[in-house]
């Protein structure tokens, strides 16, 4: 290159390549000059697929690189017309049992919770009903079945009808009143008592989404970003992700999610068409049929003599089940001091003990708990507007509103002065005090009554004048009209007012002291000043 450059121009030849610029001829007076990092700004684009919608911003420079985000796409009609149950995580997409059992339905003799997924069979309403279950777990009526005749009681409700296949079984009926407080103990029912070089590009993945970037980025291979759905293989759950992918977008379908449920005692389930229908026993002498009503009918048989029963730890029984001697039931009420529980025509009650302060009634429904009141005494004022308030603390205990609170704070300040000439003019500013004031409620506003005096000693030769005030308030002037000179003339002035300050607020309240209307030589040596609040949280 030494040897190319030696003459008063070079002849070597110098091509700019991508991404560099190259000036001058190569001469002394105009040397080359090669930059890098003019180009223009790397080309970029994306593209969405069915599954996913990718979006980009940015410019692709250094300090604003693009960047790429993807939202999944779900399909609004999946292709087997059913609607779509995907659900989206911070894991991934996911299809649970849980968030489909609405593809299912029951058919005659069946039901169906699609709160629960829980199918059982339908029991016929129809009046002579004797169904049970039968050996194989399937429904049955026996061929000579009985019936046993039963009659609640206020306390007792029973239900079966005493046969070997429908046991005669009792519950306690609890008073629906708010106030009652029953339990069923083991030992009886039970209620206790009341207590610069290439442009910079990067892909971030998502909870739903894998972002994979390809390209140099430049103008003949620009950068491309594809995305591609995740799908969580442990949904929350604990099942399997029923999610499906297609041309159109996601989806969940209820063919793909029927095999979710299964079949209990004395129901058929096809998983393929989600028919649930009733299991009919074929154990010998089943009778059984489906009602007028849709549901599943046993028709009863007669001949029952007697019932046997059993006790259990709330309930008694007495009586034979026949139409003589009906079946009844009492409850057992444990004899554990401070049992309230009694059996009121309504049924079972647990009835307070005597209240403690502050309260009425004994939780009955004829004398329910309450709080002790007063009657409202001022009859000219709203109680609603006027009245204060009660509330309850972390401890359970009755709080009133913030007692009032009052308080006081001073300053005094003497100072004197070397005689300076009382200036003219009017309200000139010769001094400011200050007063911190503080409300001492972190929730209440105060009302603050300032007080404050001023005394100012005035020296006044023969045919001299002077005015002194507080702020803007000129509120003395002294004039001396006689031959001779009069020392330390003042006059003690005060002034009220008021500040309000919300909850905590500390206020600097200033006292400006000011002097005017200075002639004959009038001059000044000593200022007292006193300020006072009076601080009232109500």
């Amino acid at each position: 290159m030494a040897n190319c450059c030696s003459a008063p121009r070079c002849t070597c030849r110098v091509v700019a390549g991508a991404g560099v610029s190259v000036e001058g001829n190569g001469s002394s007076s105009a040397p080359y000059i090669i930059s890098a990092g003019g180009g223009a700004a790397t080309a970029l684009a994306v593209q969405d697929s069915p599954s996913v919608d990718l979006t980009l911003s940015g410019t692709g420079t250094a300090g604003d690189p693009y960047e790429v985000t993807a939202d999944v796409v779900l399909d609004p009609v999946p292709p087997g017309g059913g609607s779509n149950l995907l659900s989206e995580g911070p894991d991934g997409l996911f299809v649970e049992c849980e968030g489909v059992r609405g593809c299912l339905s029951a058919g005659p003799g069946s039901t169906y919770d699609p709160s629960t997924g829980v199918i059982g069979a339908a029991i016929s309403t129809d009046a002579g009903n004797n169904l049970v279950l039968g050996g194989d777990d399937g429904l049955f009526v026996p061929a000579a079945g009985a019936t046993v005749a039963t009659a609640d009681t206020d306390c007792i409700a029973l239900t079966g009808d005493g046969s070997a296949g429908s046991p005669l079984t009792a519950g306690p009926v609890i008073d629906p009143d708010p106030a009652n407080a029953l339990e069923c103990r083991p030992t009886g029912l039970f209620a206790p008592a009341a207590s610069g070089g290439a442009t910079a590009l990067a892909v971030n993945d998502t909870d739903t989404v894998d972002l994979t970037l390809t390209g140099t980025g430049a103008a003949g291979d620009p950068y491309e970003v594809s995305g591609a759905v995740r799908l969580d293989a442990t949904p929350p759950g604990g099942g399997s992700n029923l999610m499906g992918s297609g041309p159109d977008g996601l989806y969940v379908e209820c063919a793909g999610v029927r095999g979710c449920l299964s079949a209990g005692d004395g129901i058929d389930y096809d998983p393929a068409t989600g028919v649930i229908a009733a299991d009919l026993s074929v154990d010998a002498g089943n009778s059984l049929s489906i009602g007028g009503d849709g549901g599943l009918f046993a028709p009863a048989a007669t001949g029952l003599t007697a019932v046997t029963s059993a006790d259990s730890e709330c309930i008694d029984f007495s009586g034979q089940g026949t139409g003589a001697s009906p079946l009844t039931a009492t409850p057992r009420l444990d004899p554990a001091g401070g049992n309230l529980l009694s059996c009121t025509p309504s049924g079972l009650r647990a009835v307070l003990a005597a209240p403690g302060c502050g309260l009425a009634g004994d939780g009955t429904a004829a004398s329910p708990l309450a709080a002790q009141v007063q009657a409202w005494p001022y009859p000219a004022c709203d109680v609603d507007a006027l009245a204060g308030r009660v509330f309850c603390d972390s401890a359970g205990a009755l709080r009133s509103e913030p007692r009032a609170m009052a308080t006081y704070t001073q300053d005094t300040v003497g100072q004197n002065f070397p005689s300076p000439v009382v200036p003219t003019g009017f309200d000139n500013v010769i001094v400011t005090r200050t007063l911190t004031i503080t409300n001492p409620d972190a929730c209440r506003n105060a009302f603050v009554v300032c007080e404050v005096e001023v005394d100012i000693d005035f020296d006044l030769p023969a045919n001299s004048g002077a005015a002194g005030g507080i702020t803007s308030d000129e509120m003395q002037y002294f004039a001396n009209r006689g031959s001779s000179g009069a020392l330390d003339v003042h006059c003690q002035v005060t002034k009220v007012y008021n500040r309000q300050l919300t909850p905590g607020q500390v206020l600097v309240e200033p006292l400006d002291i000011t002097m005017g209307r200075g002639s004959g030589g009038a001059t000044y040596n000593r200022i007292q000043s006193f300020m006072r609040a009076f601080i009232f949280v109500l």
